[in-house]
């Protein structure tokens, strides 16, 4: 998955590598004990490979935009809430 994220994106830095166990132990539950049909397998690495993706892309952003770091976030707005309660709609809203 590593390498499909790398090869999709055209980078290769992943930053910090803490997030490696955590997501070695994630996989190998997943493969041993998930109990995962053909079709779950595909979908879960999909996922998985779409969040290392991601990862790459936020590294490389902050390679080009250190000045990030600089800025100061005074107030966060911190949502949380149940799956399909309209969190999403209500975060795009925050942003007004």
């Amino acid at each position: 998955m590593l390498d499909a994220a790398r090869q999709t994106t055209g980078l290769s830095d992943f930053g910090d590598e803490s997030f490696r166990e955590g997501a070695e132990r994630l996989v190998a539950a997943l493969s041993n004990e998930a109990n995962l049909n053909p079709l779950g397998v595909q979908l879960l690495e999909q996922r998985l490979t779409m969040h290392l993706e991601q990862r790459l892309r936020v590294e490389e952003w902050y390679r080009l935009h250190p000045e990030i770091d600089d800025e100061k976030i005074e107030a966060p707005l911190i949502g949380i809430s149940l799956p399909r309660t309209g969190s999403t709609a209500l975060s795009f809203l925050a942003g007004v």
